[in-house]
C-alpha cells in the first residue's frame, strides 16, 4: 500500500510544485458597489478597452468606456456608480434624502448625490430637466451605455478635478471640467464643458447636465 501511495503522493506534489512556481497573470483590483474587492485580470481589461465604440477621457487620465461604463484607473476599475437599489430608493415612494453615493470635490469636500425630487435637487431633478441632454450624447457617440452612469462619473471627475468654478448664487457653486469623447467607429470628437452645480451649505449636487460649462 506504501507503495503504491508514494508514486501518487510524488506526482501530487511535484504538480503542486508546477502550479506554485506559475507566474500569476497580471491583474487589477476591482471596488464594488458595497466596498468589496475583486480581481479582474489585464487581458480581460485590454479586450473590454479594445471593443469600446467610443470613451470618454477625463483629466485626471480616467476613462469612461461605451461597453461596460467601467473608469480604468491605474491598479483599479471601478463599476457604476449607480445600482438597482438606489435607483429604486428613488422611486416612488421616493426618499428624497437618500445618498446614492458622494464624491470628493477640491474645494468643498465630500458632496453627496441624493435622490432628491424633480424640482429641487439631486437624481430625480437631473432626471426630469436633463436626461434627455445626457441620454442624446450618449445615442450620438453610438449608444451602448445608460445616460446616468456617464452623468455620474461625468459629475465626479468636475468636481474632483475641476477646470474652473464659479459662485452660483445663494450658497451654490458650479464645477466644470473639459470631457473628451471620442468614437472609435466614425472618429467623432467632442470637448464635453459641462454643468454641475452644488449646495455649499448642504453639500450635496443640485443638477449636472453636460454643456455650459457654468455659464
Amino acid at each position: 500500500m506504501i507503495k503504491k501511495i508514494a508514486p501518487l503522493l510524488t506526482a501530487v506534489l511535484l504538480l503542486g510544485g508546477l502550479a506554485t512556481a506559475a507566474p500569476a497573470q497580471a491583474s487589477q483590483p476591482t471596488k464594488g458597489l458595497a466596498g468589496t474587492t475583486s480581481t479582474i485580470d489585464a487581458q480581460s481589461t485590454s479586450s473590454v478597452e479594445d471593443s469600446a465604440d467610443w470613451e470618454a477621457i477625463f483629466p485626471d487620465g480616467s476613462r469612461y468606456l461605451s461597453t461596460t461604463g467601467y473608469v480604468p484607473k491605474p491598479g483599479t476599475i471601478e463599476p457604476r456608480l449607480l445600482n438597482f437599489f438606489d435607483w429604486a430608493s428613488c422611486k416612488n415612494p421616493n426618499d428624497p434624502n437618500h445618498v446614492i453615493t458622494s464624491w470628493g470635490s477640491k474645494y468643498h469636500g465630500n458632496i453627496a448625490l441624493e435622490c432628491g425630487s424633480a424640482t429641487s435637487s439631486g437624481y430625480n431633478h437631473i432626471k426630469s430637466r436633463h436626461e434627455k441632454e445626457w441620454a442624446d450624447l450618449i445615442k450620438r457617440f453610438g449608444g451602448g451605455s445608460s445616460w446616468d452612469d456617464f452623468m455620474a462619473y461625468v459629475s465626479k471627475s468636475s468636481l474632483s478635478s475641476p477646470s474652473a468654478i464659479y459662485g452660483a448664487g445663494f450658497g451654490k457653486t458650479c464645477y466644470t471640467t473639459p470631457v473628451n469623447m471620442i468614437n472609435h467607429k466614425n472618429g467623432d470628437k467632442v470637448t464635453l464643458k459641462p454643468t454641475v452645480v452644488i449646495s455649499t451649505n448642504n453639500k450635496r449636487v443640485i443638477t449636472s447636465y453636460p454643456g455650459g460649462g457654468c455659464r
